[in-house]
């Protein structure tokens, strides 16, 4: 019963810590993506100014977030769950590890610099931001 709680306990504060975490990532990666194509314009070499293309890029996190996000999240709960006894080294490099399932498909869609730039959010986030698990130590 104890365990069960600090599970709970656990998970509570990596959410709270996570979708911070994902909305600054996000905020970064939207920054770095590559401008839009201007489509007012008949010349095909012209992109949106810089705050327009990032409006358009911070759009697309409705989306991102319950996809992303929500998965990622459903994942360190398995993993908090499942991996009860170890290091909290091995714990955190398995999260790194998990976190980048939901970004894979965006990724090897060719998802360029907004993509690497969450990916490395989910790894800053499994080693540096994520709370400390409770686990066993043998």
């Amino acid at each position: 019963m104890h365990e069960r709680l600090l599970m709970r306990r656990w998970l509570l504060h990596t959410v709270v810590r996570y979708v911070p975490a994902f909305l600054a990532g996000y905020a970064v990666a939207a920054a770095v993506a590559p401008p839009f194509n201007d489509t007012s314009d008949l010349d095909f070499g012209t992109y949106l100014p810089f705050w327009e293309s990032y409006v358009k890029h911070l759009e697309g996190l409705r989306l991102a977030l319950p996809v992303i996000g929500g998965v990622s999240l459903v994942l360190l709960g398995l993993l908090g769950a499942g991996k009860t006894r170890g290091s909290v080294v091995g714990f955190r490099v398995a999260a790194a590890g998990l976190l980048q399932i939901p970004l894979l498909p965006f990724a090897l869609a060719g998802g360029g610099d907004l993509v690497g730039v969450l990916m490395l959010t989910q790894i800053v986030f499994a080693a540096v931001i994520m709370p400390k698990p409770q686990l066993a130590t043998s």
